[in-house]
């Protein structure tokens, strides 16, 4: 639901998940925010968090880039596209990386 939900149930896992969907507009602590905070913490160096999120801006963009997202999505607003967008996440970061 936000940044401090997603940090405390960072640390209270074994293991990490194999990917993080990170969106931009949460309330309490936004994702540029958790994004950063959790690059500063050595033992999430190989999670990988894409932000998915509604905005197109280029300054959005490039500052989570910058922070250390492995990638930026913006939400596509038909249904269709949004099955197509799951489908290349899961080929790009999940297949052959999950557990179980």
């Amino acid at each position: 639901m936000n940044g401090v939900e997603l940090l405390d149930a960072l640390a209270a896992v074994e293991l990490l998940p194999a990917l993080v969907l990170l969106d931009l507009n949460m309330p309490v602590m936004g994702g540029l925010e958790a994004l950063a905070l959790i690059r500063k913490e050595p033992k999430y160096d190989s999670l990988p968090v894409v932000i998915l999120t509604t905005s197109n801006q280029t300054i959005d963009q490039q500052r989570a880039l910058e922070l250390g997202a492995n990638g930026f999505v913006t939400k596509p607003l038909l249904l269709q596209e949004y099955n197509q967008l799951i489908l290349t996440l899961r080929k790009q970061w999940l297949i052959g990386r999950c557990i179980g």
